[in-house]
């Protein structure tokens, strides 16, 4: 018999879901997955996804959704002894009755800080593997996020599942971020959405009052951290095939949305090119800066560069002005100076530090 989870709540097992996908990351290769898949008797390439990290959320979604996480700790114990099983404490108890009303998110991990409180309204297109799947998805990503140094406090944020939408946002008054239906499977768009939370949020400028380059910025790290976090440049693979069926070859016919891995200038896009754009530049000397200085080094740069401009910033902020910030910033907390080729990465760009 399937026993299926269809209950709305909630997940009892999310801070050892969160373990579990480090361990699985962290600790296993494609080959490995793939070997502990057919194990298991779950098809990998049935797994949504086409990047090892989205693969085993995919996996962990599946296996918790059936009550299988046991199975998968004994036999990833079997096969790996070397891994740390023994921090996975998972509950067994059978779950409480479902609630009337979506329920906020159990506390994070101590380790990630402050925790992570989803609220999701209610849609018919909310089912318990979706609720289940995004609480995991984000709080893991949550925590990649205040390991670079995100702070929220006790932020409570909404998450909306719209029908008959065709796209993916985050709204800042509100604190909320919407999807689509088409839209949910991409983990890319979940971090992005999120990313732009995290960003936004250290700001008192409203987001109105941003100028394009603020704007732009925003959108090339909103592609750079979810990116980073997979260790793949591509974004929005999931969503392409989605799109290219959609609307055509023609239109979309690359397997990905954008490319970080890229060589584009500044100086070739017109004046009437648009804030993603603009933002695909940035990312993709974004990128250039995490295979100087690792993903590690890099990440942090970035946020610390982000987050140490000043509240009003995004109301007057140039491409100069955010390269400067940088490589100050890179002088202040790095161990090996890099400057110079920090500013060769930007000026190939067509921006001068």
């Amino acid at each position: 018999m399937d026993h299926r989870r269809d209950d709305v709540g909630p997940n009892p097992n999310l801070p050892q879901l969160i373990r579990l996908r480090k361990l699985l990351v962290d600790g296993f290769g494609a080959d490995d997955l793939k070997t502990l898949c057919f194990d298991l008797g779950v098809d990998y390439d049935d797994l949504p996804g086409t990047v090892r990290s989205t693969k085993v959320v995919e996996l962990l979604t599946y296996l918790d959704r059936r009550r299988r996480l046991p199975d998968l700790v004994q036999v990833g114990r079997d096969e790996r002894p070397d891994i740390a099983w023994d921090t996975i404490t998972l509950v067994t108890a059978p779950l409480p009755p479902e609630p009337s009303q979506p329920q906020p998110s159990p506390p994070a991990p101590a380790s990630q800080g402050a925790r992570l409180a989803l609220t999701f309204e209610p849609s018919p297109l909310l089912t318990a593997a979706l609720q289940r799947k995004l609480e995991l998805v984000l709080a893991s990503y949550h925590g990649y996020l205040q390991f670079l140094g995100f702070v929220t406090g006790e932020m409570t944020l909404s998450v909306y599942i719209q029908p008959d939408y065709d796209n993916a946002h985050y709204e800042p008054a509100t604190k909320r971020l919407v999807f689509g239906p088409n839209y949910v499977d991409d983990s890319d768009v979940l971090y992005r959405e999120y990313t732009h939370h995290a960003l936004v949020s250290h700001f008192t400028a409203g987001y109105a009052d941003w100028v394009p380059e603020a704007l732009a910025l925003e959108s090339g790290l909103g592609d750079y951290f979810p990116c980073s976090f997979n260790d793949d440049p591509m974004v929005g693979e999931i969503i392409a095939v989605r799109l290219r069926e959609e609307y055509g070859a023609a239109s979309f016919p690359n397997p990905y949305v954008r490319l970080l891995d890229n060589r584009l200038r500044f100086d070739i896009l017109g004046p009437d090119a648009l804030q993603w754009q603009v933002g695909e530049v940035w990312g993709g000397a974004f990128w250039d800066i995490r295979r100087l200085l690792g993903a590690t080094d890099a990440d942090r740069l970035l946020f610390l560069t982000w987050t140490g401009l000043e509240p009003d910033a995004p109301t007057h902020l140039t491409r100069t002005s955010f390269v400067q910030k940088l490589l100050d910033t890179h002088a202040a907390t790095a161990q090996t100076n890099r400057r110079a080729e920090l500013a060769a990465i930007f000026e190939q760009r067509g921006v001068k530090g």
